[in-house]
C-alpha cells in the first residue's frame, strides 16, 4: 500500500542543538503506525518538524504526494496534515466551540454537518456540548481532540503522546475513539511510550536518541530481543496517572 505520509532523511533541532538525524518514517493510506520511544527519544520534535513547527534542516516530507518540505504550517494543514498536542482542546472553551475551532478552515456551509457528525461518532461529546473542555475527564478531554482535529476532514493525524497523564481506564477510552477514527479511513501517526498503541497498530517504527532504530508490525518488534528488553518489559509496566 502506498504511504499516504513520506519523511526522508528528516534531520532538525532546537538552535544549535541537533534532535533528528536522517529519519525515514511513512504512513501508508488508512493505516495507524506508532512511534515508539522514551522521552527525550525526539518522537515531539519529529511531529513538529512535519507540521512545520520547527524548521527542518535537511530531508523531504510529502503528503498524498504533494512536496511540503517547505510550506507554511497553515498549508500544511489545509493539505490535510492534523496534528493533536499532549492537550489536545483548548480547556477555557465549550466542546461545541472547540469543535468549531476544529473546523476554522472549512467552508462555513460544510461546519454544521461536520459537527454533528463528530456528535454521531461521539455520543458523550453531544450530551457535554455546553461543557468547558477543561472540566471533562481525561479520557473525555482527549476524545474532544480527536474530534476537534477530524472537524478539517484531516488525511493523516499526528498525535503527541495520546495517553499521557491517564489511568489505564481513560487509556482505553483513547484507544476505543481511535479505532473509530481508523474506521472513518483516517491514517494515524502516533508517537507514545505506552506499547499497547502498537498492539492496536499496523506498523510501528522505534525512536532512540534521533534516530529510528527499529521498525515492523507489532509481532516483529516484539521479537527483536532489544525492542523487547526495552519496551515491552520496562514500558509495559509504566501506569500513568489518571487526571
Amino acid at each position: 500500500m502506498a504511504d499516504i505520509l513520506q519523511a526522508k532523511g528528516i534531520e532538525s533541532g532546537y538552535g544549535n542543538v541537533q534532535v533528528l538525524w536522517g529519519v525515514d518514517l511513512g504512513v501508508p493510506q488508512g493505516s495507524s503506525v506508532v512511534l515508539l520511544g522514551p522521552n527525550g527519544a525526539g518522537k515531539t520534535t519529529l511531529l513538529r518538524t512535519l507540521l512545520g513547527i520547527l524548521p527542518l534542516r535537511s530531508g523531504s516530507i510529502r503528503l498524498d504526494g504533494e512536496d511540503l518540505t517547505r510550506v507554511p504550517t497553515e498549508r500544511r494543514v489545509r493539505a490535510g496534515l492534523a496534528f493533536m498536542s499532549e492537550l489536545g482542546v483548548f480547556p477555557n472553551l465549550s466542546v461545541v466551540d472547540n469543535l468549531y475551532m476544529g473546523g476554522y478552515f472549512l467552508p462555513r456551509g460544510e461546519v454544521g454537518g461536520r459537527m454533528r457528525k463528530m456528535f454521531d461518532l461521539f455520543p458523550d461529546l453531544a450530551r457535554l456540548r455546553r461543557s468547558l473542555a477543561g472540566s471533562l475527564s481525561g479520557g473525555q478531554r482527549k476524545m474532544l481532540g480527536v474530534a476537534k482535529t477530524l472537524m478539517s476532514r484531516p488525511k493523516v493525524l499526528a498525535m503527541d503522546e495520546p495517553s499521557a497523564g491517564l489511568s489505564p481506564k481513560y487509556v482505553k477510552e483513547v484507544l476505543e475513539t481511535l479505532e473509530l477514527a481508523h474506521e472513518e479511513g483516517l491514517s494515524l501517526l502516533i508517537a507514545e511510550q505506552n506499547v499497547l498503541f502498537l498492539e492496536h497498530a499496523d506498523y510501528g517504527y522505534v525512536l532512540e536518541g534521533g534516530r529510528i532504530v527499529a521498525q515492523g508490525s507489532a509481532m516483529d518488534l516484539k521479537s527483536d530481543d532489544t525492542v523487547r528488553r526495552a519496551y515491552f518489559g520496562m514500558l509495559a509496566e509504566t501506569r500513568p496517572q489518571e487526571t
